[in-house]
């Protein structure tokens, strides 16, 4: 017997699916995602809260109602709106969560879907999730093209770093 007959030769590639989505670092990638959604939602909610509305509120009463009485019993709920510089900033930086958010969907569901890496991108995954974070502070505070120009080439290398380890460790 030779010394490769004695050593078996494992493979890493985890072959079924439900074995891979069972891994602790695919389930912690997912993880990561679920917290960005968290953080998404929250900054929607307040988004739409602080920031103006185009369309008129329903609650105000109807200039034209014939019942003068029946106009003065609706109930009237200003909402309150933020005019200036912060309203557009936190616009800009709703969106830079909510693309980032769309952008590590679809890298992830690619990766998940190739069973490709695991660890590697659970790491890029709280990467991204941490840059989105920072990003959004920064989009808040900072109102620069340059910036602007600094996290999307920062996303895009991620993504397709996450989309490099799938391509190469996947899709067997």
């Amino acid at each position: 017997m030779s010394a490769v007959e004695d050593f078996p030769l494992e493979s890493s590639i985890i072959i079924d699916q439900t074995l891979f989505l069972q891994e602790w670092h695919v389930r912690v990638t997912w993880i990561a995602f679920a917290t960005l959604w968290v953080f998404w939602g929250l900054i929607w909610i307040v988004r739409s809260y602080f920031t103006g509305q185009v369309l008129p509120n329903t609650t105000e009463p109807d200039a034209t109602a014939a019942d003068a009485e029946a106009s003065n019993k609706k109930f009237h709920l200003a909402a309150p709106a933020l005019n200036g510089t912060f309203a557009p900033r936190l616009e800009k930086g709703y969106q830079v969560v909510k693309d980032s958010l769309f952008a590590l969907l679809c890298v992830l569901v690619l990766n998940t879907f190739a069973r490709g890496s695991t660890r590697a991108v659970m790491i890029l995954a709280w990467f991204f999730v941490a840059f989105a974070v920072v990003w959004f502070i920064v989009e808040l505070v900072v109102d620069s093209r340059m910036v602007r120009l600094a996290y999307t080439t920062i996303f895009f290398g991620l993504g397709l770093a996450i989309l490099g380890l799938a391509f190469k460790q996947g899709f067997y």
